[in-house]
């Protein structure tokens, strides 16, 4: 009679923890419901969702072609509207698109990459592109492209002319077309929409290597306006798969008199380097100005990358005013052959330029 009392009580006590299951498990999914709302709520996840962030064209080399696209699709999953504040690309050459600065919240979007092939280096390629915007939180993501572009492409030399005018005269400067393909095409036009320069098709030639050459003249107006301008060399061919080599072309003219009188001079105004291909060229310009110049607040930009510059000051005796000594420097793994470069000198105060000084590369034979 004992045993089956307490057998009875076993199984009502069974039954009833039995019975506090459902109500404990609400109770556990209850709390862990709150802590992930919790930890969504705090980190509040960026808005703007890309289908993919890096586009890999592969290992091998692309079939050649003169423009690689790469699009990336995005949507906003976010409950405000989006606004796209910058676009930085690595380089310049990226030209990036975006077809809409506002995306109002479940709206989709696209983000183009254009690469002109002629214009890069033959081998492996990596670009980025960090975009910037607010959702209404401040944000950022990067984009990311990498491709092998062939040896047997259409290439131009250099793959942007930069042109400093600050003389009356007129002057001549030449762009090379290199076809190394086997199937090569001729140039039927030469355009640049400007009104500040002309060009037209000089010497072709035919090498032994097997390459085809053409070489591009620009010629760039004197009396050039102040400031900086912008055009494009637009080189047309008769390959309807390569129909267009673009050479970006940038002109700088002469400051205004009021501007001139805060500039630094240079001696001498152009620094020309030669050497050896494959080593480092280096050379130093003295600098002079009218007004006196803090080190410490000049800001020293250089172009392509591959230039780079340090200034020190320099006590002339029984001079007057400021005087400096610029040394540049050029890697030694720059683009083969010859090439163009800027180095300026800007004053941490908003304003033109204290200096552009033209750096050009000319590597014996």
């Amino acid at each position: 009679m004992a045993k089956a009392a307490q057998f009875a009580l076993r199984r009502h006590g069974l039954l009833l923890a039995a019975s506090l299951i459902p109500f404990t498990v609400s109770i556990v999914y209850s709390i862990a419901g709150s802590v992930e709302q919790t930890v969504l709520n705090e980190t509040e996840r960026p808005a703007l969702v890309f289908d993919e962030y890096f586009a890999d064209f592969g290992s091998y080399p692309i079939q050649p072609r003169p423009v690689v696209y790469a699009r990336f699709t995005f949507r906003n999953r976010g409950t405000e509207a989006v606004h796209v504040t910058n676009l930085e690309p690595s380089c310049g050459c990226l030209a990036p698109i975006l077809d809409a600065r506002i995306i109002a919240p479940d709206e989709s979007g696209e983000v183009i990459l254009r690469v002109q092939t002629a214009n890069q280096e033959p081998g492996p390629q990596e670009y980025t592109l960090k975009v910037y915007y607010t959702d209404p939180k401040p944000r950022e993501l990067d984009l990311g492209l990498k491709l092998v572009l062939p040896d047997e492409q259409v290439v131009i030399r250099p793959r942007a002319l930069l042109v400093q005018q600050l003389g009356t005269a007129e002057t001549t400067h030449t762009a090379t077309i290199t076809d190394y393909r086997s199937r090569k095409f001729n140039v039927t036009n030469v355009v640049v929409a400007s009104d500040l320069a002309e060009a037209e098709l000089g010497r072709v030639e035919d090498a032994p290597d097997g390459t085809r050459r053409f070489r591009i003249d620009v010629r760039v107006a004197g009396h050039v306006p102040p400031g900086r301008h912008r055009a494009v060399v637009n080189v047309q061919t008769d390959d309807a798969g390569h129909p267009l080599v673009q050479l970006p072309l940038l002109i700088e003219g002469p400051r205004d008199a009021g501007e001139s009188s805060r500039a630094i001079h240079s001696d001498p105004a152009t620094l020309r380097l030669t050497g050896t291909a494959g080593e480092q060229f280096a050379g130093e310009v003295l600098l002079n100005s009218h007004h006196m110049i803090s080190e410490e607040t000049v800001r020293i930009d250089t172009v392509p990358e591959f230039v780079s510059a340090t200034l020190v000051r320099v006590d002339v005796e029984g001079s007057s005013g400021w005087h400096g000594l610029l040394s540049v420097k050029v890697a030694s793994d720059r683009p083969a052959g010859p090439f163009r470069g800027i180095v300026r000198l800007r004053s941490s105060e908003a304003g033109p330029p204290l200096l552009e000084l033209p750096v050009v590369v000319e590597p014996a034979e």
